[in-house]
């Protein structure tokens, strides 16, 4: 797992690592966390974005209702528990997606920033 305080340091280290998913606030400096993810889809369409916020702004669900593969979206504060639940459902989900790649070959280890 990777942290990051400012989103442009994430997306550069993203651009370089590649993870299968990102956990991203909705309020952040710099940029929102929609438009983090949406340059992050733009380098990996298939990535898992999960957004976690104590409050969100008007536009957040017309924002986010065309993404594909589709976001979660969880708010703050986010116990122990439930982060862990939220990374396993992802991690799930990646490693099923995995298995179908699984008989050509390409399938590399889940990461999860």
């Amino acid at each position: 797992a990777v942290m990051f305080d400012r989103p442009t340091l994430a997306l550069e280290h993203y651009a370089a690592a590649k993870f299968d998913l990102a956990i991203l606030d909705i309020i952040m400096p710099e940029m929102n966390g929609i438009e983090l993810a949406k340059k992050i889809r733009a380098l990996d369409p298939n990535v898992r974005i999960v957004f976690v916020s104590g409050r969100v702004c008007d536009d957040f669900e017309r924002d986010i209702a065309g993404m594909n593969p589709p976001v979660s979206f969880f708010f703050k504060p986010l116990d122990a528990e439930m982060v862990q639940k939220i990374i396993h459902a992802a991690w799930e989900e990646v490693s099923a997606t995995r298995m179908g790649v699984r008989a050509q070959g390409q399938v590399k280890e889940p990461k999860c920033c």
